[in-house]
């Protein structure tokens, strides 16, 4: 198999990863750059990543830190000082723990958000359990 054909293949994988998660509450890019991180044998840098998705550094970026606050990617030191590089974290269990955690807070916000369109379109106050 070519690297090119294993490149695509990748890429197919990370765009149905993205697509997917967004059921979830998440970004299409969080998915998309977990999958290169994930299925990468070594760190990987947000530049790497940048090209591979063709997205702006600022947007890898931002993702990067979200991902890292969400705990399934974590920062590495891959060489010099100035560059970071960014694994997956391979624990499972804890990656379905947290993601339930996420995806509880994202529907959470979603019903609240649900519940102030109700009260303030029948201006009827709703007492918080």
């Amino acid at each position: 198999m070519t690297s090119q054909t294993i490149d695509e293949k990748k890429k197919r994988l990370a765009d149905s990863v993205g697509d997917f998660i967004r059921y979830w509450g998440f970004k299409e890019v969080h998915g998309r750059i977990w999958v290169y991180i994930y299925l990468s044998e070594n760190p990987i840098t947000a530049k790497e990543l940048t090209k591979k998705l063709g997205v702006t550094k600022g947007l890898v970026s931002t993702a990067l830190a979200e991902l890292i606050a969400y705990q399934v990617v974590e920062k590495v030191n891959v060489g010099d000082a100035r560059s970071s590089g960014y694994q997956s974290n391979t624990d499972l269990f804890r990656l379905l723990t947290i993601s339930c955690g996420i995806v509880s807070s994202n529907s959470r916000q979603k019903l609240e958000k649900i519940v102030r369109r109700w009260q303030k379109k029948w201006l009827v106050p709703i007492r918080r359990c």
